[in-house]
C-alpha cells in the first residue's frame, strides 16, 4: 500500500512532527490519489498507534515514544 508507507515513513523520519495535523484531502492531492487509500492508510497507521484521531477535531501525528518507555516524573 504506497500511501501506508509514504505516510508512515513521512511519520518516522520527522517529515511530519508529532502534533501536526494530517489533512485527508491535501494528503490525497499531494501524492495524486483518491481519498480512499488515504483513509484506509490512516486506519492502518492508527492501529500501529502513529496518528492519533480526535472526533471532531482531526488526525494528528502521535509522539514516537511511548508512554511506558517514557522515564518517570520526579
Amino acid at each position: 500500500m504506497q500511501v501506508y508507507e509514504v505516510l508512515r515513513e513521512a511519520i518516522l523520519t520527522g517529515k511530519l512532527d508529532p502534533g501536526e495535523k494530517i489533512v485527508k484531502v491535501k494528503i490525497a492531492e499531494e501524492l495524486n490519489v483518491s481519498r480512499t487509500p488515504v483513509r484506509e492508510a490512516i486506519k492502518m497507521l492508527e492501529l500501529e498507534e502513529l496518528i492519533e484521531i480526535y472526533p471532531q477535531k482531526g488526525i494528528f501525528v502521535a509522539g514516537i515514544e511511548s508512554k511506558k518507555n517514557s522515564p518517570l516524573p520526579y
